[in-house]
């Protein structure tokens, strides 16, 4: 067991062998198989990268199902954090105050009064500026953390991310909860290793369904073909 903090390799490794025992408890599982480092298919997914583990289950049904993992540990606790794109931020609310700058122009034209034409073209662009503000200091189109843009790359029925909970404990309350709010956002998994091999689920994704071997992601993985075979030849033996 590893002393003081824990490092990426375990936090992968243990979370794997989590994922995979999951999956394969199900009641119509009848081959799984699970793999590290499996990197994408340029040629099917415009990203490049590999994810740090990928669990396939064949099902009864010839359904294949699979899972997607980004693990992370203390020493990449800066993907962990939110950071925010002040610009495009800025740039939108600049937008919406000249279009509420020419709404209030329009407006004062309408009304024969010097006066009130400066009052419109002053305080509307003002309020609709503070209201945008107020309404997307926090909206997601704007913040960007960097474990989540990555496990969204690989395509997968479900996405999980593997932290280390020296990792975890160490986010500030605030950060907690925006990796929180934007994982069930986009439907993906938490994880939380501990030593002794032990797992916390924080957060469970929505099970996606699929409809049929046209519907599984093995394709989007170089590995893939590989992976299909082994779990057919898995389910041949069995049987």
């Amino acid at each position: 067991m590893p002393r003081g903090k824990l490092n990426e390799k375990y936090v992968q490794e243990t979370a794997n062998a989590w994922l995979l025992r999951e999956l394969s408890n199900q009641t119509d599982v009848c081959a799984a198989t699970c793999r590290a480092e499996v990197r994408l298919n340029p040629s099917i997914v415009k990203y490049f990268g590999r994810a740090d583990g990928l669990v396939a289950i064949l099902k009864q049904s010839g359904e294949i199902y699979t899972a997607s993992l980004e693990a992370k540990s203390s020493r990449t606790w800066k993907s962990i954090s939110a950071s925010y794109s002040d610009r495009k931020w800025a740039f939108h609310i600049l937008t919406v105050g000249i279009l509420c700058l020419i709404l209030g122009i329009y407006l004062g034209t309408l009304i024969d009064n010097t006066l009130w034409f400066w009052v419109l073209a002053i305080a509307i662009p003002l309020i609709g500026m503070f209201v945008y503000t107020l309404i997307t200091a926090e909206n997601k189109a704007y913040r960007t953390t960097g474990v989540i843009d990555q496990i969204r790359k690989y395509p997968a029925n479900e996405q999980w991310i593997a932290l280390s909970t020296d990792l975890f404990n160490r986010l500030s309350d605030g950060n907690r909860q925006l990796l929180l709010k934007d994982c069930r956002a986009y439907n993906i998994g938490i994880l939380c290793v501990s030593p002794g091999r032990k797992v916390r689920c924080v957060f469970q994704p929505l099970r996606k369904t699929t409809i049929g071997l046209s519907e599984n992601h093995l394709a989007s993985y170089a590995s893939g073909g590989a992976i299909h075979r082994e779990l057919m030849q898995s389910a041949e033996k069995v049987d």
